[in-house]
């Protein structure tokens, strides 16, 4: 029979062994995912660890001083597409290196699309033929090649759409150096999609040609990249997302949602889409109150200015930037802002921050999707989204009720009204639904 004393000294010692034992793993484990990256001196000495950034290993030392925003030195000279831009910027990159980066990352919800736009070549991979067959139709071909963008035009885009594509491509590339894959791509600067799906089906049909677009729809193939307007759109005043979701922002500060106007707001050219001319009838009537406001803004042109004329030389009350548009026995009266003198003007009557002034606000398409979506649904106020048919490359992501509130595309008006008189008597839910995300 053994000593109580002897027992428990034995077990003492085995604890603290395991202990012991434990330590030193946990040592070893560390010391192997731990790279050490030595500089000039001692100071330079910089440690990184492969640990999850959602379980770290040791608690990080804050700087004294904020790190510096990581820029993006663009300095092309604007619109010279002839020669190349500098050659000094850094050809690698590193997560550390863009202190505007999330310390957990998380991919948006409108990634996996990706994926889906991607599938019809999941099996077949691209040919040269097939890649090369996208021609018929885009406007340019984009190769980039140990970091550098080469461009070949095909078709000249309409105003600047291939150029600020370009440049937000640009942007890309001096952002993450060394971490843009070498790649071809045609792209189509035109707002419709032309690859049909139905011409790929079936068990003798090729794959499809690749091409890149603004939009697309679910009848068609073609892949969504961000359009133009994210770069800028110097035609309209438009200024890069960047800057003008600043814009936005400060203008959402000026008027708190429910001290705005109580209705649903919409402006733009009806002439593009029918569906934005049926938009037309919700607007406020003697006979109706539909809970809108829409304002049509398009070019007037030598014709209808002169019939203009005729109408306020009879109908003096009447002035020039006001059409009555009859149809049967409904009359609806519609604003006309005439663009080309806003052109000339700078669009001082377009700011898209100083719109920001009503609860609702809706989105509706064109001829086909509208850059609008994006700075609709940044203004906070709640987006009626007319039910669409065209995507971009993020509204398969948004969630309806939560994202914007759908309005029918066949009975706007009761839809509308019913949105915003859901609004008044609901508007402590209704303010949350109009903040931005």
């Amino acid at each position: 029979m053994e000593c109580p004393t002897r027992s428990s000294s034995a077990a003492l010692v085995s604890l603290l062994l395991f202990f012991v034992g434990a330590f030193v793993f946990t040592r070893l484990l560390l010391d192997s995912s731990t790279q050490t990256l030595v500089g000039k001196s001692a100071q330079d000495v910089i440690v990184t660890t492969d640990a999850s950034q959602l379980h770290p290993q040791q608690t990080p030392v804050l700087p004294k001083t904020p790190p510096k925003t990581l820029e993006i030195p663009l300095d092309c000279p604007a619109y010279n597409l002839t020669g190349t831009c500098p050659s000094n910027y850094p050809t690698t990159s590193s997560p550390n290196q863009d202190h505007n980066r999330p310390t957990q990352p998380t991919c948006p919800e409108y990634f996996r699309w990706i994926h889906e736009d991607l599938k019809p070549w999941v099996y077949t991979g691209i040919t040269k033929d097939t890649f090369e067959a996208a021609n018929r139709t885009a406007a340019f071909k984009l190769v980039i090649v140990n970091g550098k963008a080469y461009y070949q035009k095909y078709v000249k885009a309409f105003q600047s759409r291939d150029t600020f594509t370009l440049w937000g491509i640009l942007q890309l590339l001096r952002r993450y150096p060394g971490k843009v894959p070498d790649l071809e791509l045609m792209s189509d600067c035109v707002d419709w999609p032309v690859i049909l799906s139905s011409s790929f089906t079936g068990p003798n049909s090729t794959a499809p040609p690749p091409l890149f677009r603004y939009c697309g729809d679910n009848n068609t193939l073609d892949i969504v990249f961000p359009d133009w307007s994210f770069w800028g759109w110097p035609e309209t005043n438009i200024a890069p997302w960047e800057n003008l979701l600043e814009q936005l922002v400060e203008g959402n500060r000026r008027s708190r949602w429910v001290d705005r106007e109580p209705y649903a707001y919409w402006k733009g050219n009806p002439k593009v889409a029918e569906t934005r001319q049926d938009l037309l009838k919700c607007n406020v009537s003697e006979e109706h109150e539909w809970n809108a406001r829409v304002y049509a803004q398009a070019s007037v042109n030598l014709f209808l200015l002169f019939h203009l004329c005729l109408w306020s030389a009879f109908y003096p009350s009447l002035s020039l930037t006001t059409i009555w548009i009859m149809k049967a026995d409904n009359v609806l009266e519609n604003r006309l802002q005439n663009w080309t003198l806003e052109e000339k003007a700078g669009f001082k009557k377009s700011d898209l921050a100083s719109q920001c002034v009503h609860r609702y606000k809706i989105y509706i398409e064109g001829s086909a999707w509208s850059v609008s979506n994006k700075y609709i649904l940044a203004c906070d106020s709640v987006t009626l989204l007319v039910r669409p048919r065209y995507y971009d490359f993020f509204m398969r992501g948004l969630m309806p009720v939560h994202h914007y509130w759908p309005v029918k595309d066949d009975d706007k008006c009761r839809s509308i009204k019913y949105a915003v008189d859901w609004g008044h008597s609901h508007q402590k839910k209704a303010s949350l639904r109009g903040i931005s995300e």
